[in-house]
């Protein structure tokens, strides 16, 4: 029996409490010990793909112990892609930080490595109250990130943050004593097979108890209020870590929990619910990011908008619909935060107003490339990766003859040509008042730049190899 998943998910862990012991040592082999710990989580998940794609499924109880009384970690392809997903998303995290955080550094890292072990324990657990468990640790552990920087708008970001994400765990632990009251067990392959033979009542109550929890914490409109702030005043690191990470677990959340638990009429009514929010959040997303004057606060908009996007993928309910989804996932875990990334260094002196960010692409140069090359892709230039996810669910949509819904999809294209190319626009406009900025990048930094715009392009270019794995994917999903 292999110990990769347990591994994965007390690998981090073990590092965060290791964290402040390795203050008393050399700051340049303690950042080289981080730098191969970041790389060594993206290989214990490798690891695993040989043995998914032998048997399927990869089950590790913990301690012995099996359902329903033990906790029991499963690896599939789908909790695989997104495990994978998030180590590297983290792990360009934690290169970027490394030269973008010079204060209080292990207290910022050892909260980086909760997440990661919060995300990764909620990705690989098959027991509902564990994914809880480990979705709000990474919750947590994400509160304190926003407010690093000490501010009083960032003290308050965060704790907006905390109380939407208390109202939302509220929900889906009220749902989960539902589903435990109904079914008499938290493991999530038996409780999904138990509540199919519950009362009605009682799965549209687990449902939309769900659902409404989910949906706040993946933003989608009207439950977003709290992303713009959290993300427009969080560290840019950690602005690219909620936008290219977090959402992409609660996406996770959703796809694991509401469709394996909506059966029949309850499914379809829900893949309708699903379908329209996506397509709302498309549409403010976009339409709100127009008007923004803050570089952070337009790409937090924007990130509102690409979630309703994989949310309309989503409520299709079909695999090529799915699939869209999931491509769109990976696409813009490296798309948006790339973004943040360059919008980080671009501004850190200055600060993120557009008045502020005139000129700021003649002194960093690298920074205003990978804007550019974000920009591009996430505006759905072809032969940037933004294109893909938006390309299938449009045709995917429009063969489900959801007309309507369809169009939404490039008109938000529209509007974010408009709001991401004047972006570009003033980073290379006239410079503003004050001295040059001191560059808080180094060779991690533009590692970082070069990983993102790589994730920016190579999709497309192996876009047949890597649209029938996610395809098999998705089809796990409707098994």
């Amino acid at each position: 029996m292999t110990h990769l998943p347990v591994l994965a998910v007390i690998a981090p862990l073990f590092y965060a409490f290791l964290m402040p012991l390795l203050e008393y040592i050399p700051i340049r082999v303690r950042r080289t010990g981080t730098v191969l710990f970041a790389a060594g989580q993206i290989v214990l998940v490798l690891l695993m793909i040989p043995q998914v794609v032998a048997e399927g499924v990869i089950e590790y109880h913990v301690g012995g112990w099996v359902p329903p009384i033990g906790i029991v970690l499963v690896v599939d392809g789908f909790s695989l892609l997104f495990a994978l997903l998030a180590a590297v998303g983290i792990g360009m995290v934690i290169l970027y930080s490394l030269d973008y955080v010079d204060r209080r550094e292990y207290r910022y890292f050892v909260l980086l490595f909760l997440v990661q072990t919060g995300v990764t324990g909620m990705l690989l657990t098959g027991d509902m109250f564990n994914l809880y468990v480990f979705f709000e640790l990474a919750s947590m552990a994400s509160f304190p990130l926003i407010a690093f920087a000490g501010s009083r708008i960032a003290v308050e970001a965060a704790l907006r943050y905390l109380v939407y994400s208390t109202i939302a765990a509220a929900f889906i632990l009220l749902a989960i004593g539902l589903v435990y009251g109904a079914t008499g067990t938290l493991n999530l392959r038996q409780a999904a097979v138990g509540l199919a033979s519950a009362d009605a009542l009682v799965r549209s109550m687990v449902l939309g108890l769900l659902l409404t929890g989910l949906a706040i914490k993946v933003a989608l409109v009207p439950f977003h209020v709290w992303l713009p702030v959290a993300h427009s005043t969080a560290p840019a690191p950690v602005s690219a870590l909620l936008s290219g990470v977090m959402l992409k677990i609660a996406v996770y959340a959703i796809v694991r929990l509401l469709l394996a638990f909506g059966h029949g009429v309850q499914l379809a009514r829900l893949e309708f619910v699903l379908l329209n929010l996506g397509t709302l959040a498309i549409v403010v997303g976009h339409w709100l990011a127009l008007g923004q004057s803050n570089f952070k606060k337009t790409l937090a908009w924007s990130s509102i908008a690409h979630v309703g996007i994989i949310v309309t993928g989503m409520g299709l309910g079909t695999v090529q619909g799915m699939a869209g989804a999931l491509f769109h996932s990976i696409n813009h875990m490296f798309m948006k935060s790339l973004a943040f990334f360059a919008v980080g260094r671009l501004g850190r002196d200055r600060g993120f107003e557009m008045a502020d960010m005139k000129g700021t692409g003649w002194r960093t140069p690298l920074a205003a490339a990978a804007l550019i090359a974000s920009a591009l892709s996430l505006t759905g230039l072809p032969p940037l990766a933004g294109f893909i996810g938006k390309w299938e669910i449009t045709v995917e949509t429009l063969r489900e003859r959801h007309f309507v819904h369809a169009a939404a999809i490039p008109f938000g294209t529209l509007l974010s040509a408009i709001y991401l190319g004047r972006m570009v626009r003033v980073v290379f406009g006239e410079a503003a008042p004050g001295g040059a900025s001191r560059e808080p990048g180094g060779l991690l930094t533009g590692l970082v730049f070069v990983m993102g715009t790589a994730g920016c392009l190579v999709p497309f270019v192996l876009w047949d190899s890597m649209w029938s794995v996610v395809l098999h994917v998705a089809s796990l999903v409707f098994v």
